[in-house]
């Protein structure tokens, strides 16, 4: 019965019904396992067991329950350590351990195989224990052990064996060199192995991965030589012309690539060429056309749209279009792959990555900054961009993105995608622009907000200096700088001008420009000019010339003895043209300007008709509303007054604003002024007063000259009180203006017209302290001493008088200062300093010679002194000196009446008295000669 179990249990094995040999070897191994050993076993029955255990392996095997199959074989090596199916046992654990990758136990199962001598699966069991070595990464015993095979047996095809697994074995130890030839034998003596072709392609992917084409080449033609009719010919010719690429044998690889296509379209219809051969090949001609292989794109994308190859294929079709720069086909292109494209697959995570990418570049190029940004927030939520940083562009995207929100006027938004970009730890270049973009976006557009943006351009400069966009950032900071710190923007400029690495770049005569115009700016006329003169220097200055000619010419304008040079250079600018340049204009009108100021008003009026033309001036062209002020006053220099004042009431009939809104009015007053028309001189002068008032750039010497243009005028209207004003309104604002004397002068004179001395005496005291000489001291001191007279004080007038004559011997009013001085002493009652005074009034001639206003007027004091001294007729003598018709006659009859009452001639003092009345109707003596008439009795 043993013995029939055991037939039974090989029998259903070989009939291959694992399940009834299986069955049958547990009930056996249930029944006769315990009688092993036993005086009743029979004696067969250790024997009988090693059997059943090894075919109960056998059939586990089979079924793959490699669990089931290890347990019956480990308990027949365990228990049977003599059995002669130990050498089967030990290879099918073998199997098992080397498909589960348990290369170590498996080498050692196969060696203890292997060392069967005889045995008929050492040769076998002898390769796969050198394919285990190879597993293990020991390539020189795995070799060693593959040439032991060959010993164990004479038999050709464990020699095949061997012939195929060198060639694998040396590739694995990257023995390149010995690899070609192993492979070369494998061809020429094993042709018709079944595993060759597999072997050969195989080698050429890997000669080609480890990057030696020109064996990647010769295995690809062994292979085509070899095999064929094989079906992976297309691929090993694919292979091929990579492999030529990258020896630079472009058209031998372009015929690799169309023999490619020419197997694939060989095959029968099927998966392998419509799903991988066909659509491969034509993506491998595409690569090797450039932007000719579109046509080969969009055959795998129309022929092929189910393969792996029409997603990259799409994505290669915009790229192309983007590069030929049709961004709307490209973009299409894009959203469709994204379209097309599952989101949740793994395996297209890359390719999507590249899409989502594509797409918001092409909309960026596009100015569509919104989809573009949209685009790159979804790329920011792929996987591959969270789990490796770098795999995933963090620092590219985030740059990116800073852009578009940029570009969208959020430098806000911008500032935080480059620092996300920067905390990325992104390369130098990439590190470079994101410095750049969180520079440019933390620069404000107001000049007077802070800056953070500079900091960035700071670090920028430090660790790039001579990157293109450290010059970029220069250029920008300057700018930024230009208005309210231009010391710092020069600086900047200075930096990117002198790196001589930045002397290629067109931005570097941009920065000369701009330094050029700072300069000027500043006042630095002579650097400026350099700087104009050095780009002018260029063979070509191009389309900027005509500026920085302009900028020459002003330089030289403001530099002190250059105004020759400044007018050749506006010759030259004119000149040079193009006529239609707006610097060509701005020539014409500063050319004018300094025609105007070498007095040569008709070349001026020439140059500024033409820079004006034939346009009606406009209210908001600041250039053309000077220029036509300056004609203006180019015709009133030259005597037209008229036509000068025509203009500017044209001009004054405009919306005015800025300095213009000041000036015409002012120059309509001027003229009004000259032409004795003060009541429109003031009008004018105080509507350009009122304009003055809205500007801050407007000189105060020009206010302050305004002011007291409105004061004369107002005074010679006969508007003492508005005079008054407008001279202390003068006063108010610049007290320091060299016109304010003449204010101060001018108001102590109005406030002393009215009576009020006390107001008018520290203003004429603050005149003579601020300029104690001069014609305005001249007449502050006059006014001042003929003041205190009048009101009767005169030992203080006196004094005036007296540092008047002391101080302006010249002066036309001294004979008149003189006559004030002898009145006051006479006032005084010191009757000697007051001949002294008259008489040098009266000169040499005395009082015998022949007399003037002033000689009349000395002439009535020596009469009023003697009179006083009780000479009643030298006083009428020297009073009858003054004739009827002088502006003194009233006085002098007064004196004359007054000595005869003296004289006890009352008859004859009637008759002075009468005579005063009815001559000298308006005398201030009118009064008192009434009344004495009437003491006297006359009737």
């Amino acid at each position: 019965r043993p013995q029939a179990f055991q037939r039974a249990v090989k029998a259903f094995f070989l009939s291959q019904n694992y399940d009834r040999s299986l069955a049958l070897a547990d009930l056996f191994l249930e029944s006769y396992r315990p009688l092993l050993g036993k005086p009743e076993a029979h004696p067969a029955l250790p024997a009988l067991i090693e059997d059943v255990l090894y075919y109960a392996g056998e059939s586990a095997y089979a079924k793959k329950d490699f669990a089931r199959a290890r347990a019956y074989w480990n308990e027949l090596r365990s228990g049977f350590p003599e059995s002669k199916l130990l050498p089967d046992a030990s290879e099918g654990l073998a199997w098992i351990a080397f498909d589960a990758g348990q290369f170590a136990e498996a080498l050692s199962l196969f060696q203890a195989t292997a060392s069967a001598t005889g045995h008929a699966k050492a040769p076998s069991s002898q390769i796969m224990a050198a394919r285990c070595l190879d597993r293990l990464d020991r390539p020189a015993e795995a070799l060693a052990a593959l040439e032991a095979a060959s010993r164990l047996s004479p038999a050709k095809r464990y020699a095949s064996e061997a012939a195929l697994w060198r060639p694998v074995f040396l590739l694995h130890a990257k023995r390149y060199a010995d690899a070609l030839p192993a492979l070369k034998a494998l061809a020429a003596e094993c042709p018709d192995h079944a595993n060759a072709p597999a072997v050969l392609l195989d080698g050429i992917q890997q000669l080609l991965d480890a990057g030696c084409a020109a064996e990647a080449v010769a295995a690809a033609d062994l292979y085509l030589s070899a095999f064929a009719q094989a079906p992976e010919r297309s691929a090993a010719a694919r292979m091929k012309s990579r492999a030529l690429s990258a020896l630079k044998r472009d058209a031998e690889a372009r015929a690799a690539g169309e023999l490619a296509l020419a197997e694939a379209e060989k095959l029968p219809p099927g998966e392998k060429r419509d799903g991988v051969e066909r659509p491969a090949s034509l993506m491998r001609l595409a690569e090797l056309s450039g932007a000719g292989g579109v046509p080969f794109y969009e055959k795998v994308v129309k022929d092929h749209p189910a393969t792996p190859f029409a997603a990259p294929a799409r994505y290669q079709l915009a790229y192309w279009a983007g590069e030929a720069n049709k961004l709307d086909e490209a973009q299409r292109h894009a959203e469709a792959l994204l379209d097309e494209l599952p989101k949740d697959r793994p395996e297209t995570g890359d390719l999507r990555a590249k899409a989502l990418f594509a797409a918001a570049e092409f909309a960026y190029r596009k100015e569509d900054f919104a989809t573009a940004e949209k685009r790159l927030t979804e790329y920011l939520l792929l996987p591959v961009f969270h789990q490796d940083p770098v795999v995933g562009k963090a620092a590219l995207v985030r740059l990116r993105l800073g852009w578009c929100r940029f570009k969208q006027q959020d430098p806000g938004g911008a500032a935080k995608a480059a620092t996300e970009g920067l905390n990325a730890k992104p390369d130098a270049e990439l590190r470079a622009q994101l410095l750049y973009l969180r520079g440019l976006a933390g620069i404000p557009r107001d000049a007077a907000q802070p800056a953070p943006g500079l900091a960035d351009f700071e670090t920028l400069a430090k660790e790039a200096p001579r990157h293109d966009l450290t010059a970029h950032a220069a250029y920008r900071a300057a700018q930024f700088l230009a208005s309210g710190a231009p010391a710092d923007a020069l600086a900047w400029l200075d930096r990117l001008i002198e790196t001589p690495a930045f002397e290629a770049l067109p931005l570097r005569f941009d920065a000369l420009e701009l330094r050029a115009r700072l300069r000027y700016e500043t006042r630095q006329f002579a650097a400026s000019l350099a700087d104009a003169e050095r780009l002018l220097e260029r063979a070509d200055p191009g389309p900027r010339a005509p500026a920085l000619r302009l900028l020459k010419a002003a330089c030289l304008e403001a530099l002190p003895d250059r105004t020759e040079a400044a007018a050749a250079a506006y010759e030259e600018l004119i000149r040079a043209g193009p006529a239609d340049a707006p610097e060509i204009r701005q020539g014409l009108r500063r050319r004018a300007q300094l025609r105007f100021e070498a007095r040569k008003f008709a070349e001026a009026e020439k140059d500024l008709a033409v820079f004006l033309g034939d346009q009606d001036v406009r209210a908001d062209s600041e250039d053309q509303l000077e220029a036509a002020l300056l004609r203006a006053l180019c015709r009133k220099e030259q005597g037209d007054a008229e036509g000068a004042q025509a203009q500017l009431t044209k001009l004054a009939a405009l919306a005015l604003k800025g300095t213009p809104a000041f000036e015409v009015p002012f120059q309509l007053g001027h003229l009004a002024y000259v032409a004795g028309q003060n009541e429109a001189a003031a009008g004018w002068y105080r509507r350009a007063l009122d304009a003055a008032g809205k500007l801050d750039a407007l000189p105060l010497e020009t206010v302050a000259a305004a002011w007291l243009n409105l004061a004369w005028s107002y005074r010679r209207a006969d508007k003492p009180k508005e005079a008054e004003d407008a001279f202390g309104r003068l006063l108010a604002i610049a007290p320091e203006s060299p016109h304010a004397n003449e204010a101060r002068l001018q108001r102590a004179n109005l406030l002393a017209e009215k009576g009020n001395l006390e107001s008018a005496l520290p203003l004429w005291t603050e005149v003579l302290k601020r300029a104690p000489d001069g014609e305005l001291a001249e007449s502050a001191r006059y006014e001042m001493a003929v003041t205190l007279a009048k009101a009767g004080r005169y030992a203080e007038a006196a004094d005036v008088f007296g540092e008047f004559a002391a101080r302006h011997p010249q002066s036309r009013l001294l004979r008149d200062a003189l006559c004030g001085l002898g009145e006051c002493r006479v006032q005084s009652t010191k009757p000697d300093e007051a001949r002294e005074a008259f008489a040098r009034v009266l000169g040499p001639g005395g009082t015998e010679g022949e007399l003037d206003d002033c000689g009349e007027r000395a002439v009535l004091g020596l009469a009023e002194l003697a009179l006083a001294g009780g000479d009643a007729n030298q006083a009428k003598k020297l009073a009858l000196r003054v004739l009827p018709g002088s502006k003194w006659f009233d006085a002098a009859l007064y004196l004359c009446a007054r000595a005869s009452e003296n004289l006890a001639e009352p008859e004859k003092a009637i008759g002075y008295y009468r005579k005063l009345v009815a001559d000298c109707p308006r005398s201030p003596r009118l009064e008192t000669a009434k009344e004495r008439l009437k003491a006297l009795g006359a009737p």
